[in-house]
């Protein structure tokens, strides 16, 4: 009996080891405790729900990988990188509109223009298409020089500038965030 009782506490142990460990969740998505973002492991710092109009229609789930957390564009851990961004998407959004968006959280939050800007956010744009909800993941990894873009886990291109990284981040941390409670939401961080 006790070498029984032994045995299934090691396969208990090993079983429980292999699950996956998540971090938090946010409005049913549970998210990874930590990633591998730019070859380190980051932990997950802070998350948030994107919701719309006045009858609160779920949007994406933002988890933000980092190695600490972000409380403002001024902060000087907004410039550590990696970094990465997890957008987990609720709802279905044809692809003129996930363009659309871009373009406008872009250019309604850049904090930091640069020549090449739009030329960027056309290339975003050419990475992505429609998005069907629970199924879509958009991974962006932003590097020290560039940022890296990934869907449901598939490798989509390179965006090859420093500053794109940078107005990104201001996307969501700057003067017209998607919405202001996901902005506070990431400034305060995992609880």
């Amino acid at each position: 009996m006790g070498r029984f009782s032994l045995l299934v506490r090691k396969t208990l142990i090993v079983f429980s080891l292999s699950l996956p460990l998540y971090g938090a969740e946010v409005d049913g998505v549970k998210l990874k405790d930590k990633m591998i973002c730019g070859g380190v492991e980051l932990p997950l710092v802070a998350a948030g729900l994107r919701d719309a109009t006045i009858f609160n229609i779920r949007v994406y789930v933002l988890a933000m990988y980092a190695p600490t957390v972000v409380t403002s564009l001024k902060d000087p851990n907004a410039e550590k990188r990696p970094m990465c961004f997890e957008v987990h998407y609720l709802r279905d959004v044809e692809k003129a509109k996930v363009d659309e968006a871009w373009e406008f959280q872009f250019k309604g939050s850049s904090e930091y223009p640069y020549p090449k800007l739009a030329e960027d956010i056309k290339l975003l744009q050419k990475f992505f298409g429609e998005i069907k909800a629970d199924e879509g993941i958009h991974l962006f990894e932003l590097l020290e020089n560039s940022t890296k873009v990934y869907e449901t886990g598939e490798y989509k291109g390179e965006i090859p500038r420093k500053e794109f990284g940078k107005n990104f981040i201001s996307v969501f941390y700057g003067k017209n965030p998607p919405t202001k409670e996901l902005r506070e939401a990431l400034r305060k961080g995992k609880k």
